[in-house]
């Protein structure tokens, strides 16, 4: 977790406003961030297409090609995401049920009657398999 000050640096080094709590810095970092990427990938798409058309009219000055080779040389269109990878494989949810009695305070001799499992893929945060404990 970053400190405070790595934060300011971070958003100084952006030429961003480095005031506030750090709830309000981070938010303001991830926001330059996101804006910073955005500009990225348009000025890479600006490229391509130059790129693209110079490759369209050196193709038309020579030999008509097939269309395989066409499609050989074209650029790759890489979609570059900003994702975080899940740090476990699987989570297990659970829920604890026990026997209570109203006023009961906390001298009173809980006994758990259900203690219902849920594991869940940390990939596609999908249910894998419910367990059924006690």
């Amino acid at each position: 977790m970053p400190t405070v000050e790595e934060v300011r640096q971070a958003l100084a080094d952006l030429s961003c406003d480095t005031r506030g709590c750090k709830r309000v810095l981070k938010k303001r970092l991830r926001d330059a961030k996101k804006k910073q990427i955005a500009q990225n990938d348009e000025g890479t798409q600006v490229e391509q297409e130059s790129a693209e058309q110079k490759s369209v009219e050196q193709t038309a000055d020579e030999q008509p090609m097939d269309k395989q080779t066409l499609i050989a040389q074209e650029p790759s269109k890489d979609v570059h995401f900003n994702t975080k990878t899940q740090p476990f494989d699987y989570y297990l949810f659970f829920d604890v049920e026990a026997t209570c009695e109203e006023n009961g305070g906390f001298d009173f001799p809980n006994e758990i009657i259900e203690f219902p499992v849920v594991l869940v893929s940390g990939e596609t945060f999908e249910i894998v398999r419910l367990l059924p404990f006690l």
